[in-house]
């Protein structure tokens, strides 16, 4: 390492990519990503998977028809503009049609390229191939990247980091060289800006980052290593990044043509509500994986130990440092990474936080990390080369930084490190291999019991789980009637995943009802003739008076009026009928309550206009919202702002039979 810092900072040293000490690091930090995601070969298509695969399937039956993407956005209802990945996942699709198998070893390869082109751009701007190496081992055993790899429609994420990696490796090697090929650097750098912009928003945040490496590594000043860069410097730094600016430029403007705004997920009618500390501690424990700090106790020892490594990297540096060279490189790959790791959650702060949005983050993370625990296995200590320090402090203080001690400290660190990174990640695996297997098995269970389900018939489903947090696989509610229309290879047929059996009364012939229950799905052919008879009896008019309630005096409505009624099942509610008198029309709002576990429930609110003295009949206004196991106990009746305009003189409950 000595060695490498005193080497001259000219725009002549490149780095040798095919020397075969760099073919032992990347094999080993690529065999490491590799081996580590290889289970996910097993996993099933899964949730948003099936939206694509159904478009493939039904809709875009050429592989060209996928670049029509180019002039429109993400095609699911959301306004988001990747069609590059969207012409990936066609030509997958025409290459391994539904082989999950091999969907899933092309999301493996590009993983491993992606820790492979980091091992490559570490050691690119710290000239350490132990740190590269790190960095790539760090990256490759992040529990934060099981989602990304192993969900398919996350292959967006995927792309874009491997474009970023590429594209500012290929911008190093423009400012490094002074051959012909020099601008072809920089093209395939700006390409790679763009192609990554194609892929996903996140990309955006690579705008920036080729004038961060140029601040942190342009020419500076002969011995002030960290003095800001000279007028002309600067003006040619900025210079170098006005087509990035331009791209970026023109990427949001095409967004506001396709979609009248910057794009992205439809948050208007949900409660998510963006907070700048929820967004920090959720992506700072997602960056940091496996730590796990959920005390301000441990927070406060990690910050201690990275803060002290941090200065003993400095101090290190400095004491290495040599005249008219480019030293501190190690401190400049982490401000780098610490640039890298802001940049790329940007994009994201108009987004609830999620695990997957930090992925390209995380290889900043990754270098950040790296570099704390570097120089490991550095002997150059021990030429007598080395800078002594005026301080007596400070020169103990580097002393023990320089031990051997030291080393195994940080050693046994990244050991633990690794440890809990790699058994992390064999939990969420299994999380996603549950949930994987979970999928097929009730696909299959359906196709069992339903072999071939009418035109246009409609699949009422209970007992499928809907939960879901940042942390697991994705559920079922999404996706899941794409899947069913696939496997039945008819997009007519339709899937309705409920928490109990609703009250249906339409298309019950071609209606089924199905129930998860221990593992295994049962039909009830039961509650489909039920239905079928109550919709008859209704239509016969068959229907009887179950109670009828006579107020003598006239009772005076009021906003807590509660009615209690027989135990009556909500398929066999036929309606509740009000004599009333009024003084001048009013309206009359009837809440219908049923008994659950947890306490009565208002399942359905009708409002009925009354305009003179009369007879009034009411049931609710949907009711499909009720259950069919839903029992109907209590009405509450209210009348709101005109209490003294209404009396109720009698009330009728209608049932059918």
């Amino acid at each position: 390492m000595a060695r490498s810092l005193q080497q001259p900072a000219s725009p002549s040293v490149r780095p040798k990519f095919f020397e075969v000490p760099h073919f032992i690091g990347l094999f080993i930090v690529s065999i490491t990503a590799f081996c580590l995601y290889l289970n996910t070969l097993k996993l099933a298509f899964l949730s948003d998977d099936f939206f694509f695969l159904k478009q493939l399937k039904f809709e875009q039956l050429n592989f060209f028809d996928s670049f029509g993407y180019f002039t429109r956005d993400w095609g699911m209802g959301i306004n988001f503009y990747r069609p590059f990945t969207r012409v990936f996942f066609a030509a997958q699709y025409f290459l391994f049609s539904f082989n999950a198998a091999f969907w899933h070893l092309a999301s493996l390869i590009l993983y491993t390229a992606n820790t492979a082109l980091l091992y490559l751009l570490v050691w690119q701007i710290t000239r350490r191939k132990s740190v590269g190496l790190l960095a790539g081992l760090i990256f490759a055993v992040s529990s934060t990247h099981v989602e990304p790899v192993s969900w398919i429609a996350d292959q967006t994420d995927l792309l874009a980091l491997l474009c970023c990696l590429a594209g500012i490796i290929f911008y190093i090697k423009f400012r490094h060289v002074t051959t012909k090929a020099k601008f072809l650097y920089y093209g395939l750098a700006l390409s790679s800006f763009i192609l990554g912009l194609l892929n996903k928003e996140s990309a955006a945040g690579f705008f920036l980052v080729p004038l961060s490496y140029d601040l942190l590594y342009g020419r500076f000043e002969p011995g002030k290593p960290f003095k800001a860069l000279t007028a002309v410097g600067f003006r040619q730094a900025v210079v170098r990044q006005i087509p990035f600016f331009i791209v970026t430029g023109l990427n949001i403007g095409l967004r506001l043509i396709l979609f009248g705004g910057i794009g992205g997920y439809k948050f208007k009618e949900t409660a998510w509500q963006f907070s700048l500390n929820s967004f920090i501690e959720l992506n700072f424990k997602w960056l940091i994986r496996p730590l796990q700090i959920e005390s301000a106790r441990w927070f406060i020892i990690v910050a201690v130990v990275a803060i002290s490594l941090t200065a003993g990297v400095v101090f290190w540096e400095r004491a290495q440092a040599r005249p008219n060279q480019l030293n501190y490189r190690l401190t400049r790959a982490l401000l780098f990474g610490l640039g890298w790791i802001i940049l790329f959650l940007l994009p994201a702060l108009s987004t609830p936080p999620s695990v997957r949005y930090v992925y390209i983050s995380t290889a900043g993370a990754a270098i950040v990390i790296a570099v704390i625990f570097s120089p490991v296995g550095d002997f150059s200590r021990y030429s007598g080369q080395d800078k002594p320090l005026n301080s007596t402090f400070s020169q103990k203080a580097l002393n023990f930084y320089s031990s051997p001690v030291m080393d195994l400290l940080k050693i046994i660190l990244l050991v633990i490190f690794i440890y809990n990174a790699v058994r992390q990640i064999q939990v969420v695996q299994g999380m996603w291999s549950d949930t994987s297997g979970s999928m097929d098995r009730k696909l299959a269970q359906i196709k069992q019991e339903i072999p071939d389900p009418a035109n246009y018939g409609l699949i009422y489903l209970t007992g499928i789980p809907l939960e879901w947090t940042n942390e697991y696989a994705p559920p079922f509610q999404v996706g899941f009637n794409e899947a069913v229309q696939i496997q039945y290879n008819n997009r007519t047929v339709e899937t309705l995943l409920v928490a109990d059996f609703p009250v249906a009364e339409a298309r019950l012939n071609q209606g089924y009802f199905l129930e998860v229950r221990d593992g295994q799905i049962i039909k009830h052919d039961e509650i489909l003739e039920a239905l079928k008879l109550r919709n008859q009896q209704i239509k016969d008019k068959k229907e009887q008076v179950i109670k009828t309630e006579n107020y003598n005096p006239a009772l005076k409505l009021n906003e807590n009026m509660r009615i209690t009624l027989p135990q009556i099942p909500a398929p066999k509610l036929a309606g509740l009928e009000f004599t009333v008198q009024v003084k001048t029309p009013v309206q009359l709002k009837v809440e219908w309550l049923v008994d659950t576990p947890t306490g009565k429930v208002v399942r359905d609110t009708s409002v009925l206009t009354i305009e003179r003295t009369g007879t009034y009949r009411v049931k609710p206004s949907n009711i499909a919202l009720f259950s069919y196991r839903d029992i109907i106990s209590e009405v509450k009746v209210a009348v709101p702002g005109a209490v003294e305009q209404i009396e109720l003189v009698q009330s009728r409950l209608y049932s059918l039979p």
